[in-house]
């Protein structure tokens, strides 16, 4: 887990899936930006792991636009959908090979 952003709380789900999110205020073009991120990782001992980021950035003044609160009420439900796939098959070769 040590992979995911530092000083935010994270939690591990049922399925070894670990997550954080988080808010970010920046600037672009003068304007002050707001970025919510969500960070992904699933860990395969004893050699592969994967990680996973989204972000979604707007304009401060955009915050409470009824829109801009539907969308991250869609955006909420990562934490809960976000699947990883299983190995590919040169990740098995390898996995194997390197178990030897």
């Amino acid at each position: 887990m040590d992979l995911l952003v530092k000083n935010q709380p994270r939690t591990v789900r049922d399925d070894g899936v670990a997550w954080t999110s988080y808010r970010l205020q920046g600037e672009e073009d003068g304007q002050i930006t707001v970025a919510y991120w969500w960070e992904f990782a699933h860990f395969l001992p004893p050699r592969y792991g994967r990680l996973a980021f989204f972000s979604f950035t707007i304009f401060a003044h955009e915050v409470d636009d009824a829109r801009t609160q539907e969308q991250l009420r869609a955006l909420a439900l990562l934490p809960t959908t976000v699947r990883f796939g299983a190995l590919q098959n040169f990740e098995l070769v390898n996995n194997r090979l390197s178990q030897h």
